[in-house]
């Protein structure tokens, strides 16, 4: 799920995050992206099959179907490759990828064996499109699925302290930053190598290098700052 507007106090919060790499230890962190909030769910496994995308609609009169909401940085469905359709990938039924190609950001037009009309891949739309995990983490070049980080904890590399459990994934254009719910506040942590030293996933466990000032970046902000949508809920009484 994207939000075009994020809180103000994460803005504030990132703008002193990269304040803090343009004065000397780190460089290149954008403040500037949508934000992603991931439930666990959201990549539904069952049996190694893993969630893909979904069918938003049919194309052309050929029969093609246009795979749409797929997972970030998803470069396509490869031709030869089995995709299971259905509201879950326990109920889904095999399809296989004839042909593939870009239709716009974060979507698909793909050809399907079998399918051959506007009818038939009418029937296909809402549907869920589940594909084999290893297929998935090829087309995506990441190490890391979403629900694989999301309530993982952060220690420090230093102490073996946590700090926190990731409870957010934001996009941004450099690279992604995983929110650590830090003493019930939002820590923006940026996935770089100078920060993320070590990922355990069957621990789910991520060790960070804590860098002087990271840390500071909410223990200065007040527990009471809320969003600015929130600010404008008080109307003034007669």
């Amino acid at each position: 799920m994207h939000f075009l507007k994020a809180k103000v106090v994460n803005c504030r919060r990132l703008t002193a995050l990269t304040r803090l790499y343009r004065n000397g230890e780190l460089h290149g962190i954008s403040i500037f992206g949508s934000k992603r909030i991931i439930q666990n769910s959201t990549l539904l496994i069952f049996m190694a099959l893993r969630y893909a995308g979904r069918i938003i609609r049919t194309h052309g009169t050929g029969g093609q179907v246009v795979i749409g909401d797929c997972i970030a940085h998803f470069r396509g469905f490869p031709p030869g490759a089995v995709l299971q359709v259905g509201y879950s990938s326990a109920f889904g039924k095999p399809y296989t990828v004839k042909t593939s190609s870009s239709h716009g950001s974060g979507r698909f037009a793909v050809t399907l064996q079998g399918v051959t009309s506007p009818e038939s891949a009418s029937t296909l739309k809402e549907m869920g499109v589940f594909v084999e995990e290893n297929l998935l983490r090829a087309q995506t070049a990441t190490q890391y699925f979403d629900d694989e980080i999301i309530g993982a904890s952060v220690v420090n590399r230093d102490t073996g302290e946590e700090i926190g459990l990731i409870k957010e994934i934001w996009d941004t254009p450099a690279h992604e930053i995983w929110v650590v719910d830090y003493n019930g506040k939002e820590l923006p942590i940026p996935v770089i190598d100078e920060i993320v030293k070590h990922v355990n996933i069957k621990r789910k466990q991520v060790s960070i290098y804590v860098m002087p000032g990271l840390l500071e970046i909410v223990e200065n902000t007040p527990n009471d700052e809320r969003d600015d949508d929130d600010d404008n809920d008080d109307t003034e009484k007669d």
